[in-house]
């Protein structure tokens, strides 16, 4: 599927949601590199809206999570214009981005990546651990206000995860398929940024393939700098700069640049 067909399915999506699974209220706490392929005219804002508030968490309060942690013991990969948005807007965040930047903690051009260290710790977690486990806490989470600290720049898996859903399960497998679009949408975006700033495709696959946690592959928590070198290439040392124009070259995309 090629982006112009990828961002056809999301806003064909965009209009089925409206139609009793979003609300306005929803939308607009969207990251906004998302929020700009939202037509909002095309949303029926007194549609379905969930009454979650993560702030106050449900699953905390009955003890199913602990209240320290919420739903946030899952690392989530962060395509470099959200990284990009994340360093823009400093704060916590932002710190913990420069950090990983300064340590080789698998950050590459396609964006920031959960180690196989903690992979290989992730695959090991059992059902009840969600939400449980200390050691796969995110590394965004900020456990002294509980809160996230790249709210606005999430991806796609925590902007449409819900641990319930007002509609029971029609809602849940609704978001699960909003996820689905969006990841797509996603990928081709970060994709297409490396295309632009002159990456070959063989380049960009090997990339992806840290997505993957290889079989019988050391669980490692950094990249040796002469991997880091080989990714980055002619971007050595300008990581943050690469970030933060990504982030400022997708958010100035409009339907024109995808659509005939």
């Amino acid at each position: 599927m090629n982006l112009t067909i990828a961002l056809r399915t999301f806003k064909a999506r965009q209009k089925e949601m409206g139609e009793g699974h979003c609300s306005k209220q929803a939308l607009d706490s969207w990251p906004v590199v998302f929020r700009r392929f939202l037509d909002l005219k095309a949303i029926d804002h007194g549609g379905f809206k969930e009454s979650v508030d993560c702030g106050q968490c449900k699953m905390a309060q009955t003890g199913q999570y602990k209240e320290s942690l919420k739903c946030c013991t899952y690392f989530p990969f962060l395509p470099c214009f959200s990284v990009g948005g994340v360093l823009a807007g400093g704060g916590p965040g932002a710190s913990v981005v420069n950090d990983m930047i300064r340590n080789r903690q698998f950050v590459l051009p396609i964006g920031v990546v959960p180690s196989w260290q903690y992979r290989t710790k992730h695959k090991s977690m059992g059902g009840a651990d969600f939400g449980q486990r200390e050691d796969l806490l995110c590394p965004f989470f900020q456990k002294s206000t509980r809160n996230c600290t790249i709210w606005k720049s999430r991806n796609s898996a925590c902007t449409t995860f819900y641990c319930s859903s007002d509609r029971g399960q029609a809602g849940l497998d609704a978001w699960a398929e909003l996820y689905d679009d969006l990841y797509e949408l996603e990928m081709h975006l970060v994709q297409e940024y490396l295309l632009f700033r002159g990456f070959s495709w063989e380049e960009i696959c090997e990339q992806l393939e840290y997505l993957k946690l290889p079989a019988n592959q050391m669980p490692i928590e950094y990249l040796p700098q002469e991997k880091m070198d080989s990714l980055w290439q002619h971007w050595q040392n300008q990581e943050s700069r690469f970030f933060i124009e990504a982030f400022h070259w997708v958010s100035e995309l409009s339907d024109a640049d995808f659509l005939p």
